[in-house]
């Protein structure tokens, strides 16, 4: 029992160090361009490669084959199980994030794909959610702050925008709402190729504002943000919407709104405040 705990910590570490090597942009991921390596263009971002945004867009896509939906909960947007090829991330189907040559276990598993106790997935889940700087996630802070939330959410999910519509009666609870942007339309395969980059482009905006209250509440009661750069000028760091989706993944998110407590513990859908709280043992 000794040995084990010794193991689970060393993975907690090193699920940290992952999280804020992806949040400096030290692991490539096809598809979204680090959130670092972002030139400032007119018309569309382009990255060091010379690919715009658009072409690696498709260049992730195109590598996606689309499978069966899944069965989902109640009050959540279902998500496409796809299977990538052995140099892209791995999905669903597998125990393990793959970036590149890189592999990862996924938080609910060990290196030899054996799930771990709930209690520990729910603490390795809380450790690297809480030591994420509010610099990298969209916060709706609450005025007398007793508790927080974490939100994967996407503005295309109906359910994530009735719990967008939800966010003041959170803070008046004493509830902070974090949200990590997890465009799902990256996983829907290639013919969804043209609606992935408009949600990264939507998200990018809305985080890029200085003001996140507006900018997000236009994106969920809209469907789009007004085009906003992220600069040094304005005070905003790029757009980290590829670590957020790899986060997504190494959580092993499967519908939106997924929402996770500061203990780790995870519910999906939405209803309404209370029965949000209740199921995550908040009072």
């Amino acid at each position: 029992m000794k040995y084990f705990i010794y193991f689970i910590c060393a993975v907690n570490v090193l699920a940290l160090g992952i999280m804020f090597s992806l949040l400096s942009g030290n692991i490539e991921l096809s598809g979204i361009p680090k959130s670092n390596n972002i030139q400032e263009s007119q018309n569309e971002p382009v990255v060091s490669d010379g690919k715009s945004m658009d072409e690696l867009l498709k260049q992730r896509l195109v590598e996606l084959k689309s499978e069966s939906k899944t069965e989902h909960p109640e009050g959540t947007d279902k998500k496409a199980i796809t299977t990538p090829h052995e140099d892209q991330i791995a999905l669903d189907e597998s125990c393990f994030v793959k970036v590149g040559n890189y592999s990862q276990p996924k938080f609910g598993f060990d290196s030899d794909c054996q799930p771990l106790p709930n209690k520990f997935v729910e603490k390795k889940t809380a450790l690297t959610l809480n030591k994420l700087p509010d610099s990298v996630t969209v916060n709706f802070k609450a005025e007398n702050e007793r508790d927080v939330i974490y939100v994967f959410t996407d503005y295309t999910c109906p359910y994530c925008r009735k719990l967008h519509g939800n966010v003041e009666k959170f803070n008046q609870e004493g509830i902070t709402v974090k949200y990590i942007l997890y465009p799902r339309y990256m996983d829907y395969g290639e013919r969804y190729s043209e609606k992935a980059k408009e949600v990264v482009d939507n998200m990018t905006y809305a985080f890029c504002s200085t003001d996140h209250r507006k900018s997000f509440h236009d994106l969920y009661v809209k469907g789009y943000a007004e085009v906003t750069e992220c600069s040094k000028e304005n005070g905003r760091i790029p757009a980290p919407i590829r670590e957020h989706y790899i986060l997504s993944h190494m959580i092993d998110i499967k519908h939106t709104p997924a929402i996770v407590s500061s203990k780790g513990k995870l519910s999906y859908g939405f209803s309404s405040v209370y029965k949000t709280l209740s199921s995550l043992g908040i009072q």
